[in-house]
């Protein structure tokens, strides 16, 4: 139904609202992961139910017992290009994946412990190059 550039823009606009914090994405119990926007359900999971990539997105209308697919896309494996939208998936999932999990609140508790022993700022290791 959608297209390859309508996939793009949708996949984006996902992303976007997942890094600033303003989508809230579940796990659905069943290696899923999910997030309602409206009457819209987004939902992310592995296409094999094996827990790894390929992952299916699939845009959802309707109650969670009475729904209906619009349309889904599979990943594909490389690196994310800025018109494939089928490499976007990915890139979405594991972020989607660490909000789901309470990464970022946990990585700044645990900085948050680290500062009380130790609060400057720590330096920076590793090559430059």
């Amino acid at each position: 139904m959608f297209s390859d550039e309508e996939w793009t823009r949708l996949i984006d606009k996902l992303r976007q609202l997942t890094e600033l914090d303003k989508l809230e994405w579940n796990n659905n119990g069943l290696g899923g992961l999910y997030v309602e926007v409206g009457d819209i359900t987004y939902l992310m999971e592995p296409k094999d139910s094996d827990g790894v990539a390929p992952y299916v997105l699939r845009v959802r209308n309707g109650a969670l017992t009475n729904w209906n697919e619009i349309d889904s896309i599979v990943s594909v494996p490389g690196p994310e290009l800025a018109t494939g939208p089928a490499t976007k998936i990915t890139p979405l999932w594991e972020l989607a994946l660490r909000i789901s999990q309470g990464g970022p609140a946990l990585a700044q508790n645990l900085l948050a412990d680290l500062d009380q022993i130790e609060p400057t700022p720590p330096p920076s290791y590793g090559s430059p190059f």
